[in-house]
């Protein structure tokens, strides 16, 4: 039998975590964007100039060399030159390392080291849309690799989406693309869905000289995405 004591205290710990809403998708976070620093950004070489949702910074993560990385989502529109294409997503990284005497590198491949999710309100998966994809103009490949230095007390923002052409037909929303099964549409005027995800970079390519190799794994904080209206 429980005691009163220990019933008082699992009460206390189920009313903290409905306060906290652990485990809920909707207690998180965006950035404002109407922040400074978000005046006048844009994406896909300018071309898609209205920014969706600004994720929270991840923790940072600290690894055995004393050297710190966080990150965070950018989700923006799609550009207004493509009828049916996918949003632009970006991975933010910043440098947060006290130390300077190495340059910070993280080497960066698509489907390689960032796993995302798109859940629901209540944290289930949207699954991905049955419709095949239609690529307009040249072709872009699926894969995307590069090493990129994060200086000093600086960021960098990565494409980390794989930017294809168009879908075909034209979705009712606003469509997220990482991979052929990591794909999904947002129906248009919706706001309840939110996107998340992990990044821990892979260690094992050549590396630039003179550089630290940051090694870990960031939990990115889910992002409320709002799909415009039609």
């Amino acid at each position: 039998m429980i005691s009163m004591r220990k019933a008082k205290f699992f009460a206390s710990l189920f009313l903290m975590a409905m306060v906290c809403g652990c485990g809920d998708p909707k207690t998180s976070q965006n950035a404002p964007l109407n922040s400074p620093e978000f005046t006048g950004l844009t994406a896909d070489r300018g071309r898609s100039t209205n920014l969706l949702a600004v994720g929270d910074w991840s923790k940072p993560v600290k690894d055995r060399a004393g050297y710190s990385l966080r990150g965070r989502l950018l989700v923006f529109d799609t550009p207004h030159y493509q009828w049916g294409g996918n949003a632009p997503v970006y991975l933010e990284l910043e440098n947060l390392s006290p130390r300077t005497d190495q340059a910070l590198a993280v080497y960066f491949a698509l489907g390689d080291g960032l796993e995302c999710d798109l859940r629901d309100a209540r944290g289930k998966p949207l699954p991905p849309p049955s419709m095949p994809v239609f690529f307009s103009g040249p072709s872009r490949p699926w894969t995307r690799q590069c090493w990129t230095v994060v200086p000093f007390d600086g960021s960098v923002r990565l494409r980390a989406d794989p930017q294809v052409g168009g879908f075909s037909p034209k979705p009712s929303g606003l469509t997220i693309v990482f991979s052929m099964t990591k794909r999904w549409t947002i129906p248009a005027g919706d706001t309840n869905y939110f996107l998340s995800g992990t990044f821990s970079p892979p260690t094992n390519h050549p590396s630039p000289p003179t550089c630290h190799v940051w090694q870990g794994k960031l939990e990115l904080p889910a992002v409320r995405v709002p799909s415009p209206g039609p």
